[in-house]
């Protein structure tokens, strides 16, 4: 299933954020990222977009890609790969002769499974869950839309690491907030939506106010308009 398109809903937020004044513009670090990430959405949309790789979207937390636990690589860590470490001279020589030396030291047999891992991954969230009093995480499973990479299916359900992880944060809250009592939350950069996925599904009359800069706040919307078709009041709206 995939996330409708909006294009004039996103050049609507674009041109407000723009015109706003400077104290609420987004701040440099954003403002690096809507330059590489407009032109992905203007080209690409939101098409499979929970599975592209190499896309801005993951900067967000977007995207569901399958992970391994099988080889080590500099090369993905920003501190050590980026636009300045590359002018370094033999840099990117010292990075490549140190993942092979790592991979040497410290092998990681293919035979653990990350499946494996996972397993292990849901058992604590369900086990974390019940000692604290939350809803359980088998009543609910994540949505498929936006074309995740990976999946994993227990028991009959579906979910994703990330989702698995933001129904950890949930359950962190549940040991300070009961769910039941609470009316409205107000979450100050949604994202792309997923703790609110987790949370509406368990806690389904809850009203949420969702705030974020753009564009993470037109993929938010148009994310959770196709996870909860009938719930969601556009930008348009409000």
């Amino acid at each position: 299933m995939q996330v409708i398109n909006d294009p004039e809903l996103l050049k609507l937020m674009m041109e407000d954020a723009g015109n706003a004044p400077d104290l609420y513009k987004t701040t440099n670090y954003w403002a690096v990222y809507e330059k590489r990430f407009l032109p992905e959405l203007q080209k690409l949309g939101l098409h499979d977009f929970r599975k592209r790789k190499n896309s801005v979207l993951s900067s967000f937390g977007a995207t569901d890609l399958s992970h391994s636990l099988g080889y080590i690589d500099l090369f993905k860590s920003r501190m050590l790969y980026n636009h300045i470490t590359v002018k370094i001279p033999l840099w990117l020589r010292f990075l490549s002769l140190q993942n092979i030396l790592l991979n040497k030291i410290f092998p990681i047999s293919g035979t653990y499974e990350i499946e494996e891992f996972e397993q292990l991954f849901y058992e604590f969230a369900h086990i974390y869950g019940e000692k604290v009093g939350a809803k359980s995480i088998d009543e609910f499973e994540a949505s498929l839309v936006g074309n995740p990479e990976h999946i994993l299916k227990i028991d009959k359900k579906v979910y994703t690491m990330s989702l698995l992880s933001f129904y950890l944060n949930y359950v962190y809250c549940c040991k300070y907030i009961n769910f039941d009592d609470v009316k409205i939350i107000v979450e100050l950069g949604s994202g792309s939506g997923k703790q609110i996925e987790v949370i509406k599904k368990l806690h389904p009359d809850i009203c949420f106010l969702l705030f974020d800069i753009p564009p993470q706040l037109y993929v938010c919307e148009q994310y959770l308009s196709s996870v909860f078709p009938d719930d969601v009041v556009s930008y348009k709206d409000t």
